[in-house]
């Protein structure tokens, strides 16, 4: 492996680069301060769910994947070494990416009603997608810097298009969760119509695309970075990766705040709320009522005195 020796403007590219990483971990730190105090009342002083699972894989992965790689950022490595920490750094963006497009498998299946022909399909994709992935990780050609505390490296032109092909296909898969997440939103919205108050899981839609639709934006700027950024190819990895873990945290804390079931709960059967309580660092609910939690529930009857209710129609049994 070549060794790159350090000047001036490398070094302000270092710079930067070091900035967007700190970013990133900052915004995931800062975000598990504000929510912790929900994480705690509603996952860690109840039973333990598989959807607490999967959170606490996602959340915690995420945080002590990302805090390890940045303490070994303040040592000069050996070159042999840094050449491991570069792939570990790797290794961890994809593990918790892995992750994520795990929950969101999750939660798309249990939106569609455990739809096994959609899940089929979605896994047979998420394969392809996952061996795009490994070949792009595959065969890496880095040359370290000389000079400059740390551990820094360049990757040659044809690692950079290798590994944007790697967030490509995340944002391919990403892509293909949002839309179907907006169809289950509109399609769901054509059922219901347009009242003042509505379903719960319409709030659970709509929290997911525009959750879906930030991370699909933050894997979007980080692949220009690999054709148009030169040295600072890849500098939004962690940000990027720090936003979906953020993004998927803050969903599924969202659905336990409503529902103990999480990711995997299906419709609840009926629910107020106020469109006011969408989003904020408290996740607050305003007038939540929520009869059961789970998949496949019976209706129950509306409260006059509650206000008005809405049943839920399933879209596959439905007629125009």
């Amino acid at each position: 492996m070549d060794n790159v020796t350090v000047d001036a403007e490398l070094v302000r590219e270092i710079f930067l680069q070091g900035c967007l990483h700190l970013i990133g971990i900052s915004l995931l730190y800062y975000d598990h301060l504000i929510t912790f105090g929900v994480e705690f009342r509603r996952l860690w002083r109840r039973k333990r769910t598989s959807s607490a699972n999967w959170f606490f894989s996602v959340r915690y992965a995420g945080l002590l994947g990302n805090t390890s790689i940045t303490v070994l950022a303040f040592y000069t490595l050996a070159d042999k070494w840094c050449g491991v920490y570069h792939i570990s750094h790797q290794i961890v963006i994809v593990g918790t990416q892995f992750l994520v497009c795990i929950i969101m498998l999750l939660r798309t299946y249990a939106l569609y009603n455990r739809n096994r022909y959609l899940i089929a399909v979605l896994l047979l994709i998420s394969a392809c997608l996952v061996a795009v992935v490994i070949w792009s990780i595959i065969g890496q050609e880095s040359r370290n810097i000389e000079g400059f505390p740390g551990c820094h490296v360049i990757v040659s032109r044809a690692t950079q298009y290798h590994l944007a092909a790697a967030w490509e296909a995340l944002f391919v898969f990403d892509t293909l969760i949002f839309a179907l997440t907006l169809y289950k939103t509109w399609s769901t919205w054509r059922i219901v119509g347009s009242y003042r108050y509505i379903p719960m899981h319409t709030l659970m839609l709509r929290d997911g695309a525009l959750y879906f639709g930030i991370m699909v934006l933050a894997n979007l700027g980080n692949i220009f970075t690999f054709y148009f950024a030169g040295v600072l190819a890849g500098s939004l990895s962690t940000i990027a990766s720090c936003i979906s873990v953020t993004m998927v945290s803050r969903l599924m804390l969202n659905l336990h705040e409503r529902s103990t079931g999480g990711i995997l709960s299906d419709f609840p059967t009926q629910t107020h709320f106020s469109l006011s309580s969408f989003m904020g660092p408290g996740l607050p609910i305003h007038a939540v009522q929520t009869q059961d939690e789970g998949f496949g529930a019976a209706p129950q009857q509306g409260n006059a005195e509650a206000g008005p209710s809405i049943g839920v129609v399933p879209s596959t049994n439905h007629n125009d």
